[in-house]
């Protein structure tokens, strides 16, 4: 089926159907783009998040390898000065003791010994304070009531040794009959612990915290700003850490609410718990650039799909009038020639035909298939009548029009036929010739009519000829 065909037998309910198709088909793949967006969305958050807390996780191990170090190095220089000063007294020179141990350690501010009352011994302080009383202080009690020589981690604060906040560290000093003698105690900054995010390649807005199993921290870091002594009890974070020693917690962070993702560990040894959280709004910075990325790309995918689909739309409609308006052009075309000619045929520019319509009384005695393929001169049992089929072809090669080209043709049953054809030449849209287009009438009846006539005048004439010298007529 030619083109042309195809168009003319665009119906208008195809028109239709065709839009409603294109419509779904363009809504599913709007959604289709959209789902995948969404899908996307939320794993890459999710892979976001998990990240993160992957990384938090490894920050948290370093973070209490690190406090370990600290407190590690404490160990041995407690242990030291208690010996000391089991074995030398309240010398004097155990001052100068003290001081040489808190140079030879950076992590130590001040080291100090105070006796069974809570009286100062020694301090590694160049200036020695007098009266520096302890006895009333929780590091000091801790000590007076219990035995054994493991350290303990104090709440951070003033210390009436130190005039600046630091967290104290304290040993047992024992007697030889296990009686309390006093104790050992070693001041650190807080920042000494937080310093660690000065080393680790981490975000500005991660929080270091090291909390003591009370839930009060003894150092914390948040940005630029440092604190200590925040109250973690009741937080979900500590209620999780009772049931598992180490582990993650993303949700609200109980000192000021924002949305954090927390990773903890339990110092082995210590009452201490090692955290390290960053903001969710900071972890997801990038990944939201990204979502607003892929949001606007959809947005102007679909609506470019949105455009494509009324453009095919206005298109498909456009094609369908034009279906409509050939249609009846056509069926006009079909009806004029039914009303002057028995059949219309065409032919292409090898001069071969390639259609042939009509016939709805004759078709001069062939049948459709005897025109298909061949040429006019080709046809089976046809001559022409009045002129010749070299005349006729120069004709066509010229690429003219022709007009009442009489034929005779005798079919299969003997029957003699006489047609009339004429045509135009056609050319496509370039100016090329293409072949020709007409129409064909069987005027055997009307022919015959005529040659009878003729052959009654011829034989009155000849009887007339045979009966007087003339013969005469007179009008009215």
């Amino acid at each position: 089926m030619t083109l042309h065909r195809a168009i003319a037998g665009f119906r208008h309910d195809d028109s239709r159907r065709l839009s409603l198709g294109i419509v779904v088909f363009c809504l599913a793949l709007i959604a289709l783009i959209w789902a995948t967006i969404a899908e996307r969305v939320v794993s890459e958050r999710a892979d976001v998040l998990a990240g993160a807390l992957r990384q938090n996780s490894n920050l948290a191990v370093a973070f209490e390898q690190y406090s370990l170090r600290i407190l590690r190095n404490a160990e041995p220089v407690t242990q030291f000065v208690a010996s000391a000063y089991l074995r030398r007294g309240p010398t004097t020179d155990l001052a100068v003791i003290l001081a040489e141990r808190a140079s030879q350690n950076d992590f130590l501010e001040v080291i100090a010994i105070f006796d069974a009352h809570g009286q100062l011994v020694a301090t590694s302080q160049p200036q020695r304070q007098a009266g520096v009383y302890i006895g009333d202080r929780e590091e000091f009690k801790v000590h007076a009531s219990a035995t054994g020589t493991k350290l303990h981690v104090g709440k951070t604060g003033v210390t009436p040794l130190w005039n600046e906040a630091a967290v104290p560290i304290t040993r047992r000093i024992g007697l030889a009959d296990g009686s309390f003698g006093g104790v050992v105690i070693v001041l650190i900054r807080p920042r000494r612990f937080t310093n660690f995010y000065e080393d680790a390649a981490v975000q500005p807005g991660e929080v270091f915290m090291l909390a003591g199993l009370d839930g009060l921290t003894r150092a914390r870091k948040v940005g630029d700003r440092e604190t200590f002594g925040d109250d973690l009890n009741g937080s979900a974070l500590f209620e999780q850490r009772t049931r598992q020693a180490n582990g993650v917690y993303h949700g609200s962070a109980h000192l000021d609410g924002m949305m954090r993702l927390h990773a903890y560990r339990t110092l082995h040894g210590y009452p201490l718990v090692a955290i390290v959280a960053s903001s969710e709004a900071e972890v997801l910075a990038e990944y939201s650039r990204r979502r607003s990325l892929y949001y606007g790309g959809a947005v102007a995918a679909s609506v470019c799909i949105v455009l494509f689909a009324l453009v095919v739309i206005v298109a498909v409609y456009r094609v369908a009038r034009t279906a409509r308006a050939l249609a009846k052009s056509e069926a006009r075309f079909r009806d004029l020639t039914e009303l002057s000619a028995d059949w219309w045929w065409e032919q292409d520019a090898g001069l071969r035909f390639v259609q042939v319509a009509g016939g709805s009384t004759s078709l001069g005695g062939f049948s459709i298939a005897d025109f298909i393929g061949r040429h006019r001169w080709e046809l089976p049992n046809v001559k022409p009548l009045n002129t010749t089929w070299e005349a006729h072809q120069a004709v066509l090669e010229a690429h003219l029009p022709f007009g009442d080209l009489l034929m005779e043709h005798t079919d299969g049953s003997g029957t003699t036929h006489f047609i009339i054809v004429a045509g135009k030449p056609t050319f496509d849209e370039r100016g090329k010739f293409s072949g020709y287009r007409g129409v064909g009438t069987d005027v055997t009846e009307k022919f015959e009519i005529e040659s009878a006539l003729r052959e009654s005048e011829a034989r009155f004439r000849h009887l007339a000829e045979l009966s007087s010298d003339w013969y005469w007529e007179q009008d009215d």
